[in-house]
């Protein structure tokens, strides 16, 4: 069916929408041909549609089913790159994912997330995921929060709503021990420094490695 979306141009509408959604849950989750048809479809999306992270409504359809078939990590990939909705859908996932993790292991959930967001210049759903999941799980109560990375990103998203640049260098270092813990967090707040701030990372790169790693596996490419 895709080899005739872009064999025959099809626009990315309603109708191909609905489509791609029907065939998508006619297979089965370990079905190799879904696999492709995720890929082949992101892919086509770039093409004909505006967005070249692929289209938003895919991805949200992706994300949530990979939700319900428990496969977090890859359901998250998906659901940064959704719709507007897609952020109280990826909150909801990390409640239930981080429930069944270690309680250390609670702010590293949704850091990684909220970092995802920011990285791709998406500050307003980085807001609406933070704000829901904090509200919603059972341990956490308002600010100040318990845990330091909980408040660390409680005050970047305030930071980020302003030319804060010194206030953004400020914060990574006060908060270095913990952002330590997961190996991916100064590229990824090199990422967001450049895209928020203009601010060039210490090693010069200048691209989202992050974001940019997940698209490939995604795209296949």
């Amino acid at each position: 069916m895709l080899d005739a979306y872009t064999a025959q141009p099809t626009p990315l509408d309603e109708k191909s929408l609905a489509r791609i959604a029907e065939l998508f849950s006619g297979y089965k989750e370990d079905h190799a041909t879904r696999d492709k048809l995720v890929r082949q479809s992101l892919k086509w999306s770039t093409a004909v549609g505006r967005n070249t992270r692929g289209d938003p409504s895919l991805h949200h359809l992706f994300g949530t089913a990979f939700w319900r078939e428990h496969n977090y990590q890859l359901a998250e990939s998906h659901l940064v790159l959704g719709t507007e909705a897609s952020a109280l859908s990826l909150a909801e996932m990390l409640l239930e994912w981080s429930q069944k993790g270690s309680p250390s292991e609670l702010e590293l959930f949704i850091t990684r997330a909220v970092l995802k967001y920011l990285e791709l210049g998406n500050l307003r759903d980085a807001n609406v995921l933070f704000r829901t999941f904090t509200a919603q799980h059972p341990s956490i109560r308002n600010p100040p929060f318990r845990l330091p990375l909980l408040n660390f990103c409680h005050f970047l998203l305030a930071t980020l709503e302003r030319d804060a640049a010194p206030l953004f260098k400020m914060l990574r270092e006060k908060y270095r021990p913990s952002l330590q813990r997961d190996a991916s967090f100064d590229a990824s707040l090199d990422a967001i420094g450049q895209c928020f701030f203009n601010i060039r990372s210490s090693s010069g790169v200048s691209s989202m490695p992050g974001i940019s790693e997940m698209l490939r596996t995604m795209l296949g490419s």
